[in-house]
């Protein structure tokens, strides 16, 4: 398996003269380039420039497969004019931490723990817009690193959530919810934040005032929870414990007790949209879930980990 290629960023294909054995195969590839024959011919004729410009990682890499089993080489590389963005190198749910770490460690230049510790946050491992070491990740990925997720983010359109990393009293609850009102914004009942939705102007502003709270602040774009089934309205019926242990795998004497305290996790890797309509879309058949960003530190408001 190799690394997911970020959709949200463009990418540039690049085709390289194939083995005279291709050459039979080249109406085909000049349709699906969108091309025709003798314009596939003048572009290899003229090496160094792009056959595709600014394509989403998923085209690109159908493009690169396709090319590749018909004989044709081809490479992807950032598109040039690609915007500046913050990227997230986040772990996939089934990959070995340890050897991404230490692979992420050599093209990073950092210690291998830093990078793991780093794996582990709210929002994974980010590297500013501008960092040097973006079209290395990126190229890494697209030859092959098993495990790892990248996902891209405006800067400039970015919005912050602020998390509790430990248990907060009522009283500086309190005293946050007064700070966060002259920045007008909402508490996140669903997802545990104290605010949601601020711009990156915001989120400095408040983060400053609220220097010694405990709080994180993660891009909406880089959070991923888990879902985890802690009630349901009535019996589990049969219907109802076949579908759950469809959906999770688990047999179903698992949902004969459910609790707060014992929950049944649904779903895992959810992002912030996906991960609000799950909620809604569960209590509208009478499972109440909670929901827990990944990578905050286990308490007892987070407290599976």
């Amino acid at each position: 398996m190799t690394a997911t290629l970020d959709s949200a960023l463009g990418y540039d294909l690049f085709l390289t003269p194939p083995p005279l054995g291709a050459a039979i195969t080249r109406r085909v590839v000049a349709r699906h380039l969108g091309l025709d024959a003798d314009s596939l011919l003048r572009h290899l004729a003229t090496p160094g420039e792009p056959i595709r410009q600014g394509l989403p990682g998923t085209e690109a890499t159908r493009l690169q497969s396709l090319l590749r089993a018909t004989g044709w080489p081809a490479t992807i590389r950032p598109a040039r004019s690609a915007p500046a963005v913050d990227l997230s190198l986040q772990p996939a749910i089934w990959a070995d931490l340890s050897r991404l770490s230490r692979r992420l460690s050599g093209l990073l230049g950092r210690e291998a723990g830093s990078v793991l510790s780093a794996l582990h946050r709210p929002g994974g491992l980010i590297l500013p817009a501008g960092d040097p070491h973006h079209e290395t990740v990126q190229t890494a990925a697209r030859q092959g690193l098993p495990g790892l997720n990248l996902i891209s983010a405006d800067p400039a359109t970015a919005l912050y959530d602020l998390f509790p990393t430990r248990m907060l009293g009522p009283s500086e609850r309190a005293a946050i919810t007064r700070h966060l009102c002259a920045f007008e914004t909402a508490s996140g009942g669903l997802t545990g934040a104290v605010a949601e939705g601020l711009s990156a102007p915001l989120c400095q502003g408040a983060m400053a005032k609220l220097r010694n709270a405990g709080l994180i602040a993660v891009n909406r774009a880089f959070q991923r929870f888990e879902l985890h089934l802690v009630a349901v309205s009535g019996w589990v019926g049969r219907d109802l414990a076949d579908f759950l242990a469809l959906r999770t795998g688990q047999p179903r004497a698992r949902f004969e007790v459910i609790s707060p305290t014992d929950p049944v996790v649904l779903d895992t890797a959810l992002t912030h949209a996906v991960a609000r309509q799950f909620c809604a879309d569960y209590a509208a058949i009478g499972l109440f879930t909670r929901l827990h960003l990944r990578g905050l530190p286990r308490n007892a408001e987070n407290p599976i980990r």
